[in-house]
């Protein structure tokens, strides 16, 4: 036998040291695991919450998963690249089967589903067309929206809890994808969005509802605990309906309810227990199915809303888009504050303050759902009781903010205000306008001797002077017709402060242009008048006549002349015999 060379012999004591260290590090595995669980670096983990249909698979491919998900990565790309989203939707089904605790995976299936993949489907161009037939594109589009909302919230956030950026891409979407106009189907997504949260927790104001849902059981045993309530859900089962597995039937007193179960809770006497009842169904819906808190609902609104008094909605409307960016960009910066991550900190409370301004540019909402040949309504206009609290937040994000940043922040408050004293004096709001018109002429660059009228006219004098009579004639028309617009809506400060510009636009008009002379504005007036009761929905055209009834029956009788008139021969004039 040979005697071992020196290599054999340097393998054997370097295979000795490694067992050796292997054997003093093994008591330090423990601890180390401990801390990759609460930095969050473990990708997977086989934890209880975990599903059978995403353990299964990775226990099954072993060692093998990571060059299998690795294959399957390499194949989305590809997909991805050729625009081929449809195919990518199963392949980031397994993936996010073998990596749950990856969160990119959940972002990139949510951003396909919202963005990429709904509008495959093209949608009519014009936006206020029915909504209601069965093979509406919009639908389709609605449906895969509602998919990539569902992908985050549902999904993604329950496997990772702590990833911020899975909270704040649910945010975008909620304020990008249907709060803003980029998607020629954004008011169909609007007014799905307002019925489903209408169905869950009916309309506005919500503050004191919110606080029952909220006070409401976890649990189905501790709501039954009580005899009473176990009574009367006893007595619903009897009648063929089991509260639980349909809550929104029962909440909301659906036409599909047995008799006898709307007798037990249309009971005179069981109205205190039934009130609980409802209660509870909807924070089950709130909770389970759009996994939203209640209770942090409720602190939102104390937080960022104007305090409600009877009888005035004044605090955060939840059908709205943006109240739903607020809600899911609140818990994006909690979170990354948790995780000391200040950049990510920044770009959710950027969505947060977007949506606070959105609640005031449109924090007050008509929607009205689509109906056979009619199509939806949704229609938002200024909530001026959130005005204040934005100002100040305004004002206190300034003086954080000071320093290098300072300048186009400061340029953006000025213009805030700007865009404010504007609505509100087309609110006829006048008085307010002016405290704010103040408030700019103190810090902004706007002349210290400007009126309210001339900062106005600013926006518009160009045009007045660029403008010929019959282009001025048109331009009024169309803001008379705003006013009518405003005023069949029920909102009349709107119609009023309409209404003021015009006269204001035709004053400084007749000023600049004394030799063109404008037709007489009650004439403009009543153009835009027959305009509208042609082109308005009937609840609109009833809303004018129980308005201005003399203005409307007058037009109408115009509108029927002619109708009679008879009407020119189309087509060229016949030749000569």
């Amino acid at each position: 036998m040979k005697p071992p060379t020196l290599t054999t012999i340097r393998c054997w004591l370097f295979g000795a040291l490694a067992l050796g260290c292997a054997i003093a590090s093994s008591p330090l595995l423990h601890a180390l695991n401990r801390q990759r669980a609460d930095l969050n670096l473990t990708p997977f983990t086989m934890t209880t919450d975990l599903p059978p249909e995403i353990v299964g698979p990775a226990m099954a491919l072993g060692p093998f998963r990571a060059i299998f998900i690795d294959m399957l990565w390499m194949r989305a790309i590809a997909l991805q690249d050729r625009g081929e989203y449809f195919e990518l939707v199963q392949l980031y089904d397994w993936i996010s089967k073998l990596e749950p605790r990856f969160p990119l995976v959940w972002e990139y299936m949510a951003w396909n589903f919202a963005y990429n993949i709904s509008v495959k489907f093209p949608v009519p161009q014009k936006p206020d067309a029915p909504l209601a037939q069965e093979a509406d594109p919009r639908g389709m589009r609605w449906q895969w929206v509602n998919r990539g909302i569902e992908t985050l919230r549902d999904s993604g956030i329950r496997y990772n809890p702590r990833a911020y950026t899975l909270y704040r891409e649910l945010a975008w979407l909620y304020s990008h994808k249907i709060g803003q106009t980029a998607d020629d189907a954004h008011v169909y997504y609007k007014v799905m969005l307002a019925m489903q949260m209408e169905a869950a927790i009916g309309l506005p104001p919500y503050l004191a509802r919110l606080r029952a849902i909220a006070a409401a059981p976890f649990t189905e045993a501790e709501l039954l605990s009580d005899p009473a309530l176990a009574a009367l859900v006893g007595r619903l089962r009897d009648a063929g309906i089991d509260p639980f597995a349909k809550p929104l039937d029962v909440a909301n007193r659906s036409t599909d309810l047995p008799a006898a179960a709307r007798t037990a809770l249309d009971a005179p006497d069981q109205a205190a227990l039934v009130a609980r009842l409802d209660a509870f169904l909807r924070a089950q819906y709130l909770r389970r199915t759009l996994q939203l808190d209640p209770a942090r609902m409720v602190q939102l609104m104390e937080r960022y809303g104007p305090v409600e008094v009877p009888g005035k909605v004044l605090s955060v409307d939840w059908r709205l888009p943006d109240a739903h960016a607020l809600y899911w960009a609140n818990l994006s910066l909690e979170v990354a504050a948790l995780a000391l991550d200040r950049e990510q900190a920044v770009n959710a409370d950027r969505i947060q303050f977007h949506s606070l301004a959105n609640l005031y540019r449109r924090g007050r909402l008509l929607v009205r759902p689509p109906e056979p040949g009619k199509p939806p309504t949704w229609i938002a206009s200024p909530n001026f009781d959130f005005l204040d609290r934005i100002v100040k937040l305004h004002q206190a994000d300034l003086d954080f903010f000071k320093g290098p940043g300072e300048v186009p922040y400061h340029e953006g408050y000025l213009n805030f205000l700007r865009e404010v004293i504007v609505d509100l004096y087309l609110s006829d709001k006048v008085s307010r306008a002016a405290h704010f018109h103040k408030m700019l002429k103190d810090i902004g660059p706007e002349p210290k001797n400007q009126t309210l009228d001339e900062f106005i006219l600013g926006r518009w004098n160009e045009i007045a002077k660029t403008l010929n009579t019959e282009q001025c004639t048109k331009f009024l028309q169309e803001i008379y017709f705003r006013a009518y617009y405003w005023a069949s809506l029920g909102d009349l400060d709107q119609a009023a402060g309409q209404e003021r510009l015009a006269q204001l636009l035709a004053r400084v008009y007749q000023r600049e242009r004394p030799h063109l002379p404008l037709p007489p504005l009650r004439e403009i007036r009543r153009a835009a008048l027959r305009q509208a009761l042609r082109i308005f929905q009937d609840f609109q055209v009833q809303r004018l006549r129980e308005t201005y009834p003399q203005d409307v029956k007058y037009a109408e009788a115009e509108i029927e002349k002619e109708r009679e008139a008879p009407q020119p021969p189309k087509g060229p004039p016949a030749p000569p015999k």
